[in-house]
């Protein structure tokens, strides 16, 4: 157990890069802030289980290159269109969608330009960004632990309240899967559900205090109605 433990911290570790990437990337591309991702933490789990996959996966050839790059790039991709394709199964939505906007894309799934980045970033992956994330981790020592049990359980915590809450938005707008990206869409309409629970217990218990205030002042006026009598 404890030799997988790294290993866990350094999914979160690409989990989070993959999240910041992806969201300066597509906030330039959009001209606006997107927010990313099936989850509402500032990850994306695609991207720690690709960087994971390709630093197995390259081990054998991380000298060469070249072989790194159509390695990373083949592996990222395959790993993307089989994301795309059990979550439109799972939820009936389309997180994202190359088909509109990208040239030389297969069923929306993935597309060359992204698999080339792919390609690219799996050689800074292996050739640079891992051996200083592997020694930053090391210096965790004893707390690796630790460190690893609250981000799990932060992210099954997570996971847990995402799909309820898509599963929710999905009933309640009833969501038809269609060409193109729906993940903002989406958030959208979530961040506005969870903020009309919130306000709509709040006004519960407003309403609650105001009906005590009145059940407590009647109380008082009864009482000084009995003491009345009494006398």
């Amino acid at each position: 157990m404890e030799k997988v433990i790294p290993f866990i911290i350094y999914f979160f570790i690409y989990s989070f890069i993959g999240f910041v990437a992806e969201e300066i990337y597509c906030s330039i591309i959009e001209k606006k802030l997107v927010i990313r991702g099936f989850l509402f933490g500032p990850i994306l789990p695609i991207y720690g289980f690709a960087m994971l996959a390709v630093n197995f996966a390259t081990e054998p050839v991380k000298d060469n290159l070249i072989m790194t790059f159509f390695v990373s790039m083949g592996l990222c991709s395959l790993i993307e269109y089989f994301t795309s394709w059990v979550l439109e199964k799972l939820f009936g939505i389309k997180w994202w969608d190359y088909t509109n906007d990208t040239k030389f894309n297969l069923n929306g799934r993935i597309c060359l330009q992204n698999s080339l980045l792919f390609g690219i970033a799996g050689c800074l992956i292996v050739k640079q960004i891992h051996p200083n994330v592997v020694k930053l981790v090391g210096m965790l020592g004893r707390y690796e632990n630790i460190v690893a049990f609250i981000l799990t359980a932060l992210f099954l915590i997570d996971t847990i309240a995402s799909v309820w809450v898509v599963v929710r938005v999905k009933r309640d707008v009833r969501l038809r899967l269609k060409s193109g990206d729906q993940t903002n869409e989406i958030k959208r309409l979530a961040r506005n559900m969870i903020l009309k629970l919130v306000t709509g217990k709040n006004a519960a218990e407003r309403k609650i205090k105001k009906a005590q205030k009145v059940v407590k002042k009647k109380q008082k006026e009864i009482k000084k109605k009995i003491k009345q009598l009494k006398k």
